[in-house]
């Protein structure tokens, strides 16, 4: 337990030293590409802009390595009540930018549960659910653009099961192959091999959602899509009960 601690904490520090490097790093090109805008040799421009994109990638991993350590290294959350609405709103906004651009429809109902969590990680839950997608929705080659349903099913409670709601993203991609399916939700595995990513969305989802007392999953079927879900508590006391055993 001591070394996987030690591990932890030597994995959060580094991210965090690199980080900070290619924070500067990434702002000097985008300034650079802003100045040579205008500049005869475009392919000076595309290389820099390729470069920005490639560090932009690495923060991001970084990003995610912290925020997986951060959720790891913390025992208890400070959950309160709140209403799942505002979590998808603040998760949308948040991806307004991919979900115009890559010219989505999301639908969602008008209204949402309330339940009892950390919101600021079950946003994040949200926006790695949504974006992932965002990125395996719809078909490129036949011109057919992802379409995202969202919501959510109360599953009431059970002997065993405080009262738990199950929330869902449901895509319009090719589904997923059987064989694949046990190997998520583990770090750094890749929905597809051919599409980018770093495989870190789905393992965080499952830290956030398990110190929380939910359960993750997926279900998919070839040709129809996959619809990915976590379910959360409705009461504080399922969390107190959970975070004393």
């Amino acid at each position: 337990q001591q070394k996987i601690a030690e591990l932890d904490a030597f994995g959060h520090t580094v991210a965090h030293d690199l980080k900070n490097p290619l924070t500067v790093v990434k702002i000097s090109i985008e300034c650079l590409v802003k100045e040579l805008r205008n500049y005869k040799d475009s392919k000076v421009v595309q290389k820099l802009t390729f470069i920005n994109e490639s560090t932009q990638h690495m923060v991001s991993i970084i990003e995610s390595i912290l925020l997986l350590a951060g959720i790891n290294r913390t025992r208890t959350a400070q959950s309160t009540r709140f209403s799942m609405k505002k979590s998808v709103e603040d998760a949308l906004q948040r991806l307004k930018y991919t979900v115009e651009s890559n010219e989505v429809t999301i639908k969602k109902p008008d209204d949402w549960p309330e339940i009892y969590a950390y919101a600021p990680w079950i946003t994040e839950v949200w926006v790695n659910y949504i974006n992932n997608a965002i990125k395996y929705g719809g078909n490129p080659e036949k011109n057919i653009k992802p379409v995202i349903e969202l919501g959510f099913d109360d599953l009431g409670s059970t002997p065993q099961k405080s009262h738990q709601i199950k929330f869902w993203v449901k895509d319009n991609g090719n589904g997923i192959e059987p064989d694949e399916l046990p190997k998520l939700f583990k770090e750094f595995t890749r929905l597809h091999s051919g599409n980018t990513g770093h495989g870190l969305g789905l393992s965080i989802i499952k830290s956030i959602i398990t110190k929380s007392n939910g359960d993750v999953g997926v279900e998919s079927e070839i040709g129809k899509g996959s619809t990915f879900y976590f379910t959360l508590p409705v009461s504080k006391a399922a969390v107190t009960h959970h975070s004393n055993h």
